[in-house]
């Protein structure tokens, strides 16, 4: 099912928020949401629009939104993103003719599932952003992998950081 993007917008949701840095929440880990990339900021951030069930939305009021409206069979629907940041990796030489690479090896993964990709949904940042795992719904290969076996220069898990 292939989706043609017209418009997007973005707001934060949270009316408390004072500035862009809120409180760190852990949050059950939810596996096998369907979601679907709508825009690419970076290689670890996302704007997803995910398959949630009404009766878990609420959990994730906090996280920054978006909308946006496509066509699909001629019929102009719209969705609601939700900003998404790969979870446990660490970009650690951003300035690199392979970040660049990497970036394309990022929208290459999406392109080729069309954007539809699978997520296991995890805690909410101090930036807002929900921490997601995201895999290729078709082999079950994950990006933050991909991105660690072609980069290892460029990307590192966080716990290595620490």
């Amino acid at each position: 099912m292939l989706r043609h993007l017209t418009t997007m917008t973005f707001s934060f949701r949270s009316s408390k928020m004072t500035s862009r840095c809120t409180k760190y929440t852990s949050l059950e880990p939810i596996s096998g949401v369907r979601g679907y990339i709508v825009n690419i900021h970076d290689t670890l951030d996302f704007d997803i629009d995910l398959d949630l069930p009404p009766t878990i939305v609420s959990k994730y009021k906090s996280v920054i939104s978006g909308t946006y409206t496509y066509t699909e069979n001629d019929e102009v629907k719209e969705g609601k993103t939700l900003r998404c940041r790969l979870r446990d990796i660490i970009t650690i030489n951003r300035k690199t003719k392979k970040q660049i690479a990497a970036m394309q090896t990022v929208i290459r993964f999406t392109d080729r599932l069309e954007g539809w990709v699978i997520c296991q949904l995890n805690d909410i940042d101090i930036y807002s952003r929900l921490l997601v795992d995201i895999a290729d719904h078709e082999t079950g290969v994950m990006l933050d992998s991909v991105l660690l076996d072609r980069y290892p220069l460029n990307f590192s898990r966080y716990i290595d950081y620490q």
